[in-house]
């Protein structure tokens, strides 16, 4: 893909986000582009297609794309909540940004999993249930939920192709 679709992409990606999580807008972002480098990403045993980065100091979001990567909806999404919880929690405090990050990693990845399972929004039920499946510890019947979900999803989207 080319710079310009990708950054077409990230735009779609960005109004199908400001639907499902329900908000107006999405703080302002600046897109940057990177290339996988293959040896650093060997050392530390793994590698994103997406990065959210926030400078304090100048009150900037970058949001890194890799070039050379499929962008999954799910890993922007991730990238999106880290933006928007940094912008409503931790705005121009360094301290606060350090501190948020154990809880902007959760609170992204639960997003990206819902995302994951064909949630159509924040508020989605069905993750709901899932979420008090796990406290009720029904893990055979979470098991085979998140199974059929998948499943489901992947005939939706894979299959069609």
């Amino acid at each position: 893909m080319t710079e310009i679709q990708i950054k077409n992409l990230i735009k779609e990606y960005e109004k199908e986000y400001i639907e499902f999580m329900e908000i107006e807008k999405l703080p302002q972002y600046k897109i940057d582009f990177f290339e996988i480098n293959v040896e650093e990403s060997d050392a530390a045993g793994f590698a994103s297609a997406a990065q959210a980065y926030y400078n304090t100091k100048t009150d900037e979001h970058i949001l890194r794309i890799c070039k050379s990567s499929e962008i999954p909806r799910y890993i922007v999404f991730h990238e999106f909540t880290h933006i928007l919880d940094t912008e409503m929690y931790a705005k121009q405090d360094s301290w606060k940004y350090m501190a948020l990050s154990g809880y902007t990693e959760y609170h992204a990845a639960q997003v990206e999993l819902m995302i994951m399972l064909g949630a159509d929004s924040i508020q989605t039920q069905d993750f709901l249930e899932c979420v008090l499946y796990v406290k009720c510890m029904r893990k055979i019947i979470l098991k085979k939920w998140i199974t059929q979900l998948l499943f489901r999803n992947f005939q939706k989207y894979y299959l069609k192709r």
